[in-house]
């Protein structure tokens, strides 16, 4: 029995694992940012504790929200960084679709978008 739930344990962790990819970071940010919760993306990003606050503050001045956004492709630069292709509408003057590259970088064994894509 205690062997059938190790390997459960291990099967589990390989998925959750393997769901944790660049694109994964991209889509978790953005769809916080639909929700209007910049709490949550901020989480999403590499941000640190110091600028965690800020970075709020500006998302909430602003009050940045997606309408809308597509992940066209996910290309891995090395080991620790990628770039993630979207298309973007955000809420700020009824911008339409923009190509957006978002940098993604892995921290701690988590990808985290890069800096603000705003």
């Amino acid at each position: 029995m205690k062997y059938k739930l190790l390997l459960f344990f291990a099967a589990f962790a390989l998925i959750m694992t393997g769901c944790d990819n660049p694109s994964t970071a991209v889509k978790n940010f953005y769809n916080a940012m639909e929700d209007g919760n910049y709490e949550k993306a901020v989480t999403y990003t590499d941000t640190d504790e110091a600028e965690y606050n800020d970075m709020v503050a500006i998302m909430q001045l602003l009050h940045l929200e997606i309408n809308d956004y597509k992940i066209i492709s996910e290309e891995k630069t090395s080991d620790t960084t990628a770039v993630v292709k979207t298309k973007v509408s955000w809420n700020i003057n009824n911008e339409k679709m923009s190509d957006r590259e978002v940098k993604v970088v892995r921290k701690s064994g988590k990808w985290k978008v890069q800096g603000s894509v705003i």
